[in-house]
C-alpha cells in the first residue's frame, strides 16, 4: 500500500473556520492505476514535527499545481476584498496582483491556470476596490 500525505493548515483552527474548498479534499483510500493509496491528512504542526525520512519524497502532479494556483488566486482576491483582513495583508496581496512578472506562482500564471485573463481580472478588482473605497489606500502604500 502506498501512502500520500494531505496537508491542511486549517486543522489547528477552531471549528467553523475551515473554508469550503477543504470539502473537495480526498480523505478515504482510493485506487490509482489499480493500486490502493492511503491518504492521511496532517496539520501543519504535525508536518513540522516529522523528520524528512517520515515525510518521504513529495510528488506534485500537474493537477496538484493547477489546484494550488487556483487556491492562491482565490485566497488573494478574497483577502483583498475582506475588511476583516489587516491592511498590511491586503497591501501585500495588492502588490502581488500588480506584479507583471511571469513566474510559477505569479498572479499572471495563477490567472492563466484558471483560464482568466490577468489584465481583465485586475481591472475587475480595481472596479470592486473603487466601489468599496479602498483602492486609494492600497495604491498609496
Amino acid at each position: 500500500m502506498n501512502s500520500q500525505l494531505a496537508l491542511s493548515i486549517f486543522d489547528e483552527l477552531p471549528e467553523g473556520f475551515i473554508p469550503k474548498e477543504r470539502l473537495r479534499m480526498r480523505r478515504a483510500a482510493r485506487t490509482s492505476n489499480g493500486k490502493v493509496v492511503e491518504i492521511r491528512q496532517l496539520s501543519l504542526l504535525d508536518l513540522l514535527n516529522m523528520s524528512d525520512e517520515e515525510i518521504g519524497p513529495v510528488c506534485w502532479t500537474d493537477d496538484d499545481i493547477e489546484t494550488l494556483r487556483e487556491g492562491i488566486l482565490r485566497e488573494a482576491c478574497h483577502v483583498l476584498l475582506d475588511n476583516r483582513a489587516s491592511m498590511a495583508t491586503r497591501i501585500e496581496r495588492w502588490k502581488w496582483i500588480n506584479d507583471d512578472s511571469w513566474t510559477a506562482f505569479s498572479f499572471s500564471a495563477c490567472a492563466a491556470a484558471c483560464y482568466v485573463g490577468h489584465e481583465e481580472l485586475r481591472e475587475s478588482l480595481i472596479s470592486l476596490l473603487r466601489h468599496h473605497k479602498v483602492l486609494h489606500t492600497l495604491q498609496a502604500a
